[in-house]
């Protein structure tokens, strides 16, 4: 077979033999010059070299990629030409398209101020924490139990601190442990104030005048219980919904679907231990509200309420912001800063109070006696208050063994007359219902 060689000229054309130094085969008819410089300029079948010429470009002739998630939350969809496509003109490389991440990078301006927030929160929290601790067994603090306040500031310096957790990839491990971390620090934190407010609740709610007896092991059983609740509904959460990190599509218009790594938050369990929490501040803000008509002297019980309505409204408003449809750094960022400021607000609420009492030599013990262990049995700190059926008087004893501050006395001194008026006129009703009864019999 004969084939054909260019001269110096690209006019030139020379037949040569062998065929093994011909740069293309001999063809009838043969093709024109221009077609043969294309093909040696584009390679055999380009469209460029073809009489309909290539194709017009549209979208689909591009392929794109999804870049990593940047410092400002977002990462680039950018396009290029598929190999496949010989297309030419027509539609143009698209520009990069930016779109939300799935997770927060811990180098984010938000992950910073979050940080810094929770930071900043976290110091006062722990000068509460170590006041208490180095003043727990003064007698002024005493009266307060300090093991619930270690606890409910415990509670409250790791709850301000769990939004940490909320930055970087989202895994298993992370989208779990972030949810175990706040829900229990947080029943922790209100566990502790519930059972003081219902303390003080019961002692002053007693309407039908019984004995009432309130230890320390008894309101340790209550947080127990509290606390164990919303532990046995996070297990059952993980154990039986499986939570953790899963992948999604999500359709991007003039893009097409985009996969995401994102923790799964839906769950009946979890549903359950949020409105279980719910209702914890709402009985907490109803017994503290109850708790208004005691005497001002006891300033503790108007602190308590104010920390619980603090908790109350800044975790409601936090909550209603990030139910929204709104971006996921804004909602890590109201998420992280109303956790960490309800949290030290509370504390601070309920702390500072004491330690500018004790700074100032201001005797606080009047105000914080009422919210301690209610009875008077042996190797208990508290009150007892027993009013008996029968014209006994009421007798009210006391296990303290320092002396009672004035004031202090005269609250329970007038407490005492209220009480015996009560058994005066209890003692007139059953007189004159006997003497009515000894003429018939």
């Amino acid at each position: 077979m004969a084939a054909v060689q260019r001269g110096e000229d690209v006019h030139d054309l020379n037949i040569v033999i062998p065929d093994q130094v011909a740069t293309s085969s001999l063809v009838y008819p043969m093709p024109s010059f221009e077609y043969r410089s294309c093909i040696e300029t584009h390679g055999q079948g380009s469209c460029l070299c073809s009489e309909e010429g290539c194709p017009v470009c549209t979208i689909n002739d591009y392929d794109f990629s999804v870049g990593q998630c940047g410092s400002s939350v977002e990462r680039f969809i950018e396009y290029c030409k598929s190999p496949q496509s010989s297309c030419s003109k027509g539609v143009s490389t698209p520009d990069p398209i930016a779109i939300e991440c799935d997770h927060v990078p811990s180098s984010s301006p938000v992950s910073t101020v979050v940080a810094a927030v929770c930071g900043l929160c976290s110091l006062p929290l722990m000068v509460c924490l170590v006041w208490i601790v180095c003043y727990g067994q003064q007698r002024f603090l005493r009266s307060s139990q300090p093991l619930f306040l270690v606890l409910f500031t415990l509670g409250g310096w790791l709850c301000a601190l769990s939004p940490l957790s909320s930055f970087g990839l989202n895994t298993d491990s992370r989208c779990v442990g972030m949810q175990w971390r706040f829900h229990l620090s947080f029943t922790v934190m209100i566990g502790s104030l519930l059972v003081k407010v219902y303390r003080v609740w019961r002692i002053f709610g007693n309407v039908k005048l019984q004995k009432i007896k309130v230890t320390r092991q008894d309101s340790l059983k209550l947080l127990s219980c509290i606390v164990g609740a919303a532990f046995v509904l996070l297990l059952a959460w993980t154990t039986l919904e499986k939570p953790g990190a899963y992948s999604t599509v999500e359709e991007i218009p003039n893009v097409g679907n985009v996969n995401s790594l994102v923790c799964k938050r839906e769950g009946t369990f979890r549903t359950v231990v949020i409105v279980y929490q719910v209702a914890l501040v709402l009985v907490g803000c109803y017994l503290s509200f109850q708790n208004r008509h005691v005497s001002g002297d006891y300033a503790e019980t108007t602190h308590i309420m104010a920390s619980i309505y603090t908790i109350a409204l800044i975790s409601g408003i936090t909550g209603i912001v990030a139910s929204q449809d709104v971006a996921l750094s804004l909602c890590v960022l109201v998420m992280g800063v109303g956790t960490a400021l309800s949290s030290t607000l509370a504390v601070c609420i309920l702390i500072f109070p004491k330690m500018i009492a004790h700074y100032y030599g201001m005797d606080v013990s009047r105000n914080q006696s009422v919210d301690g262990t209610v009875g008077g049995g042996k190797g208990h700190q508290g009150l007892a208050i027993t009013v008996s059926p029968a014209p006994t008087p009421v007798l009210v004893t006391s296990s303290y063994s320092t002396p009672v501050p004035t004031n202090y006395e005269e609250q329970h001194i007038k407490r005492i007359r209220d009480l015996e008026e009560e058994v005066e006129t209890l003692k007139a009703q059953l007189a004159v219902k006997h003497s009515i009864a000894s003429p018939m019999s």
